[in-house]
């Protein structure tokens, strides 16, 4: 049986850990400032307190799939002088690959990191826990199918009258089925496609026709208002953050302010008197049900005797009216907390990128040529553009001229503008053209597009790693390793990737390091694209302290090493760990087929 991936999983459970966090907190500041505004504001209709309720669990939701927070540029603008250079990539990188010591341990380095393992556990716990619940949600709609199946028509002509006469004062056109189940119990809404109302039997022959009244004005209201479909937000909330305390405090909450909105909805078609529709409630909740009720595929009213009291209690503030101020300020809380459901931060003014100026600003650790040519002045031995290998950095003699290239001087400009479509455009234009259409601008480009690995937008700094890797090749290495250190996963992979086609062995420390954060599904291959070139990076993970990026190391000996990887993987083959010992044997068994 092959070794499980644990790159991958480990990427995958890193992911999770970061969008899970980050939902979970912002999500549960809103659900406090739900639950704090409806303390404070205790007359709020039901009805707004249940929508505050939903959007805030909807929250939750979106954040967790929602990977990208909507930047909101509140603060001052970020001063950035013109004469200085975007980036100031590592001075070493630019000299030649020669020959080197080995690679210092990259574990030495990383001391105080998280353990590897523990984003896969508590991923996996996580799915364990999800994986209960989805499956009680299926039980239950099962029990809902088989509930439906045992039910026959109403056929009590007073029973339908009245469900007629309501339906047509709520204008309702396509009212839901008007089914009867034998026992006792309470009414329910039941089914999405096909939706019924059902009564128990004993409850047409014992209740009167009020009572009945009562009860099927209460079950329309829930129907009319949607709320089978609307329960669904809060439910997902808590299929994925089941271990929320907050998300548990909100499922207590927002099924009570249903249920008090429909309250309200029935007394008013109705006419009844509070005190008449409250000893209905207490009558049917009394009847304990012979049929188990499915939960999450239906609305139903038996509850328990506290959240009983609770309603009971709300029913005297039913007959007065909200005041318009109280209207209003339902009105802005529920629109605020819209605002507030897609994730967000605060961040700092988008600022004009300047150009480099002639003369000053010019980055120290380029070398002299391309300083020359940053600073406008003429090469003065321009170097022929190769017709495949672009391992250099071109430059030659010829000045930029707007004039001579007005679309690259479109797209330059739009680099620096305020406005980040215009900023988006602009680099993935530069990251599909070809260069050799603009004979002498490389290196001016190249120092354009480094400044977009520091944009607000992650798309854009995405789209900068592959713009610098087609218009500076490998001489562009020192910017787009500086990507690596994004906080951003997509980036990371997404240069990670392109260092995979670069395939520079100058990367090969900077990829290696990468095993031990997470992107090792992305480093890895880019390490195996770099070959024998990166043994020595990758020997250096060996003795790290998680075993996940030991495995993995001696995966990518197996398909790179040599003979000089053979001591460190015969030292992995004694392991503690019975996988990276399986990699380690396995990885020594092809080397020494090779």
């Amino acid at each position: 049986m092959p070794v499980m991936d644990i790159a991958g999983a480990s990427h995958i459970a890193t992911w999770w850990a970061s969008a899970m966090w980050r939902a979970s907190l912002q999500g549960g500041l809103l659900l406090l400032v739900v639950w704090a505004a409806v303390r404070m504001l205790p007359r709020l209709s039901p009805s707004t307190r249940c929508w505050l309720w939903r959007i805030a669990t909807l929250k939750l939701v979106l954040s967790l799939l929602w990977s990208t927070p909507v930047n909101l540029p509140l603060l001052p603008a970020k001063q950035s002088a013109s004469n200085t250079s975007p980036q100031q990539p590592d001075k070493k990188l630019f000299t030649p690959l020669g020959p080197a010591g080995p690679s210092k341990p990259l574990s030495q380095s990383r001391t105080e990191s998280t353990p590897a393992y523990l984003p896969t556990m508590l991923f996996a716990t996580w799915m364990g826990g999800v994986l209960v619940l989805a499956l009680r949600a299926l039980h239950e709609f099962q029990r809902a199918a088989r509930m439906r199946s045992g039910c026959v028509p109403v056929l009590d002509i007073t029973v339908r009258n009245c469900y007629r006469q309501l339906y047509r004062q709520f204008t309702i056109p396509d009212p839901p089925t008007l089914l009867q189940f034998e026992g006792d119990g309470s009414p329910l809404l039941l089914g999405l496609r096909n939706p019924a109302i059902l009564i128990p039997a004993s409850l047409i022959e014992s209740g009167t026709e009020d009572e009945i009244r009562m009860l099927l004005a209460h079950e329309l209201a829930h129907y009319r208002r949607g709320d089978l479909l609307w329960c669904w937000i809060p439910a997902m909330a808590h299929l994925l953050f089941y271990f929320h305390p907050l998300v548990w405090l909100a499922n207590r909450e927002w099924p009570l302010d249903q249920e008090m909105a429909c309250d309200l909805e029935a007394v008013e078609a109705t006419n009844a008197a509070i005190g008449d529709y409250g000893e209905m409630l207490v009558k049917i909740a009394i009847q304990r049900p012979s049929v188990p009720h499915p939960g999450l595929a239906s609305i139903r009213g038996d509850e328990s005797l506290e959240t009983l009291k609770r309603r009971l209690d709300a029913m005297n503030d039913l007959s007065i009216q909200p005041s318009p101020a109280l209207r209003t300020a339902g009105v802005a809380l529920a629109a605020l907390a819209c605002i507030a459901l897609a994730p967000w931060r605060v961040v700092a003014q988008a600022a004009r990128v300047a150009p480099v100026t002639p003369q000053t600003g010019v980055n120290q650790n380029l070398p002299k040529n391309q300083q020359n040519i940053a600073k406008g002045q003429v090469s003065p031995q321009p170097v022929s553009l190769p017709a495949v290998n672009n391992d250099k950095l071109i430059g030659d003699a010829t000045v930029f001229s707007p004039s001579r290239s007005p679309e690259l001087a479109g797209y330059l400009a739009d680099l620096g503008s305020t406005d980040q479509f215009k900023r988006s455009a602009a680099v993935n234009a530069l990251a599909e053209s070809f260069p050799e259409s603009y004979p002498g601008q490389r290196n001016r480009v190249v120092l354009a597009l480094s400044a977009m690995l520091n944009d607000e937008n992650l798309f854009i700094r995405q789209a900068a790693v592959r713009a610098l890797a087609v218009w500076g090749g490998r001489s562009a290495l020192p910017y787009i390793l500086t990507a690596l250190n994004d906080k951003e996963h997509s980036v990371r992979w997404a240069t990670l990737d392109i260092l995979a086609k670069l395939r520079d062995p100058r990367s090969a420390d900077a990829v290696a390091a990468r095993l031990s954060y997470g992107d090792g599904f992305k480093a890895s291959p880019a390490l195996v694209a770099i070959g024998p070139a990166a043994e020595r990076s990758v020997l250096g993970c060996m003795n790290d302290m998680e075993w996940s990026v030991r495995m993995e190391a001696c995966k990518i000996l197996k398909q790179i090493g040599t003979k000089a990887s053979l001591p460190m993987l015969q030292q992995a083959a004694a392991d503690q760990n019975g996988l990276v010992v399986m990699a380690a044997n396995d990885a020594i068994a092809e080397i020494n087929k090779r």
